[in-house]
């Protein structure tokens, strides 16, 4: 009878060991983010889990999928396949993105065929450009025209992010 409890307090001791181990492993997690190194603490909130925004159609969404996507296009962590999978996850149903994505049979090769015509379709630079500053263009005549915009801080707030927005078109480029 001893020698039962003598081994289960052993493997008790053994396994809080192995517990705290695990536990200072997932606090300090090195990952490598580009050339410089950041530190990750274990978090123990309960977040809910992060559904992707899917792209349909609209020019004006191209920029954050890309922006979200560009991370998996880049990840050498995933194959063409998975990133063609992904890709397809990351595309509303029954939309014209979509039914462009899946006019490729998904195929290592394929990916980078859908990536190009999904560019060529909906990233292209002087339309997402011109788009940009119509919007900038819109709300000064809705302003100079003497309607109603509300307060100056919000036409500020709407001036702002679309200059924001066409600064970050440029830079995605």
């Amino acid at each position: 009878m001893e020698a039962y409890r003598d081994r289960y307090t052993s493997l008790i001791a053994k396994k809080e060991r192995y517990e705290r181990s695990l536990e200072e492993d997932d606090k300090l997690s090195v990952v490598s983010s580009r050339s410089s190194a950041s530190v990750h603490k274990k978090c123990n909130l309960k977040l809910p889990k992060l559904v992707p925004r899917q792209f349909s159609r609209q020019i004006k969404d191209w920029i954050s999928f890309w922006a979200t996507f560009k991370r998996i296009h880049e990840s050498s962590d995933f194959d063409d396949e998975e990133k063609f999978q992904y890709l397809l996850l990351y595309t509303a149903e029954k939309s014209p993105a979509r039914d462009l994505i899946e006019s490729f049979p998904p195929s290592a090769g394929n990916y980078s065929k859908a990536i190009e015509q999904l560019k060529a379709r909906f990233g292209r630079e002087d339309l997402l450009i011109e788009l940009y500053v119509r919007e900038l263009l819109s709300l000064v005549l809705v302003k100079a025209k003497g309607g109603k915009f509300g307060s100056l801080r919000s036409l500020y707030d709407s001036l702002t992010t679309q200059l924001r927005v066409l600064v970050g078109t440029l830079a995605l480029y």
